[in-house]
């Protein structure tokens, strides 16, 4: 079983991410402006709006939850120094770091907290792959397996249908912001140069950064507009599962950079899918590598968030013979005592 982190440390992770929540929109107030709603087919969201150079620009914030209220709010009543709060935040991630949570290393975090200021993740972007998992040690609590945890490569997701619906956009191309970081960043073309490209690679693939969008219907490897992202994205299929749901973290750098990413419940059932997926093309290491953070994840979230799990796994399930044939398939892969639960569910709704 994996290790869980002491409950003081906890609580200090916990904190952080309430203050990354609570001050998600404090850059907002040396703007001014105001905070509005728009109803849009039915559904209410929140927008920052501010006049730029005579025009009005309104900045999507995210529908209308609790959280997001919570989070407007706070930015109305916020009296505590910008600077002194990110101070504190500092320590916080250096208390963590020290307690042997996952931190990034430089460049990472450094791209991630530039893609996070330019308001990537406030336009519902999400970051999936294993810089995601390196989230969860934090959000779950305890220590991951390091060794399913190390990449190179930034893997950013976003539904095409919610990049067209925010009506805002990234405050700068991702080629510029790239650039901002390392002037390094070369985009990776396609076989045909007129779609574009997805994909940026440093010299020597010291890194890769790579835009996704879920596939949905009939195969076809055409690069999917992203407005709000100002890019295109690759599409992938099953990715629609793993980003329906997701919730915020705190990544380990600076002071601290909140992020958005799946449920762990869904990012480990969807390993389950993606291993077999690589297995079949060859792809072994990264199959394994798959195979190696759902088992990280899953006895944890058979013990604390185990009905979150189940709902996860029954809808993956019901989505059809295509996905419960690989998903069930993955599960040869783990340790029987983890697989035997989602195996036993399974057999419980007919499927064997």
């Amino acid at each position: 079983m994996p290790v869980r982190f002491d409950v003081p440390t906890q609580a200090v992770y916990s904190q952080l991410l309430d203050r990354l929540r609570a001050g998600a929109f404090a850059p907002f107030i040396a703007e001014g402006g105001s905070f509005i709603t728009k109803e849009v087919k039915g559904r209410r969201y929140w927008y920052h709006a501010v006049k730029e150079g005579g025009r009005s620009r309104h900045r999507y914030l995210g529908p209308d939850s609790d959280e997001v209220r919570g989070q407007v709010d706070a930015a109305k009543r916020q009296q505590e120094d910008y600077r002194s709060g990110r101070r504190r935040n500092r320590e916080l991630v250096r208390m963590l770091g020290e307690a042997g949570y996952n931190r990034p290393d430089a460049l990472t975090g450094r791209l991630l907290e530039r893609l996070a200021n330019a308001g990537a993740f406030r336009l519902r972007a999400v970051l999936v792959g294993t810089h995601a998992f390196r989230c969860y040690d934090a959000l779950l609590g305890v220590r991951l397996a390091e060794q399913a945890g190390v990449t190179g490569d930034i893997d950013i997701a976003q539904f095409s249908t919610v990049s067209l619906a925010v009506d805002d956009r990234l405050e700068r191309p991702i080629d510029e912001l790239l650039g901002e970081i390392d002037q390094r960043f070369e985009p990776v073309g396609r076989l045909d140069p007129r779609q574009g490209h997805a994909e940026w690679r440093l010299p020597g693939d010291e890194m890769r950064v790579e835009l996704l969008s879920p596939l949905v219907g009939p195969d076809d490897d055409a690069l999917q507009e992203l407005p709000a992202l100002c890019g295109r994205a690759k599409p992938l299929r099953f990715l629609d599962y793993l980003i329906y749901e997701t919730e915020t973290a705190a990544l380990l750098w600076d002071a601290g950079v909140l992020v958005r990413i799946p449920t762990p419940a869904r990012f480990a059932c969807h390993k389950l899918i993606v291993s077999q997926r690589r297995a079949a093309r060859g792809e072994g290491s990264k199959a394994r590598k798959d195979l190696a953070q759902a088992q990280a994840m899953l006895p944890v979230l058979l013990t604390d968030r185990r009905g979150e799990l189940e709902d996860v796994w029954e809808e993956l399930l019901k989505r059809g013979p295509k996905w419960r044939h690989t998903a069930l398939s993955g599960l040869e892969g783990l340790e029987p005592g983890t697989a035997q639960p989602l195996r036993a569910l399974a057999a419980d709704l007919g499927w064997t």
